[in-house]
């Protein structure tokens, strides 16, 4: 099954990435983020919005996002979330830093998103720690959590309990964006959109790989 992705692109920043690379088996189209009320997304499996998104558009048009999901879809949001246009989501916590540690990211076991994604790699950037993820959510307990702070806290998480669909929630840069740093992190893009396509066919019913 080809992965049909819309991208909502914000126009107003790097990091929009919507290549395809081979044997990904995916479709990522750019729509620009204004016209979200109007366009048609009835055959795509995944809506993903960028941390550069415009929020207070999003909250306007928060009934697509809805409709969206109660299609059984896949809503992917990067960033921090600051207005409740995400069903069920809760609003992005700044992370209280003290030592640079305080940064370390820790996947969980059962995360095939961050699996053999290394801490180090995560954390630091260059030797400055931080890049990767600065805060968090207060994610519910029946959210499935792949990424934690140091403290504990969540910095990832999947719900498939608030709606139809699935939310995907991380809070960073879209993960799908790292692929050639030389790192364990260029595990991230294959194994987010190995995830995206399993959870495509479990909401219809279909075996996951």
């Amino acid at each position: 099954m080809s992965l049909k992705i819309a991208f909502l692109d914000s126009g107003n920043a790097f990091g929009n990435n919507t290549e395809v690379l081979p044997n990904e088996n995916i479709m990522i189209q750019q729509v620009p983020q204004y016209e979200i009320g109007s366009y048609e997304f009835s055959d795509f499996d995944v809506i993903m919005v960028p941390n550069f998104a415009d929020q207070e558009n999003l909250y306007m048009h928060k009934n697509v996002i809805e409709k969206f999901l109660s299609q059984g879809k896949i809503i992917a949001f990067f960033g921090h979330l600051f207005r409740p246009w995400l069903p069920g989501a809760p609003l992005f916590m700044p992370e209280k830093i003290k030592h640079f540690s305080d940064y370390n990211l820790y996947p969980q076991e059962n995360s095939s998103i961050f699996k053999g994604v290394l801490t180090e790699d995560m954390t630091f950037n260059k030797g400055v720690a931080g890049f990767f993820a600065r805060g968090h959510y207060h994610a519910d307990e029946k959210s499935e959590v792949h990424l934690i702070f140091e403290s504990g806290h969540i910095c990832s998480y999947a719900d498939r309990h608030s709606t139809r669909g699935t939310i995907f929630v991380h809070a960073g840069r879209p993960l799908h964006g790292y692929y050639k740093d030389g790192k364990t992190t260029d595990r991230l893009r294959p194994q987010f959109i190995q995830w995206l396509h399993n959870e495509a066919k479990a909401l219809k019913g279909e075996s996951a790989e």
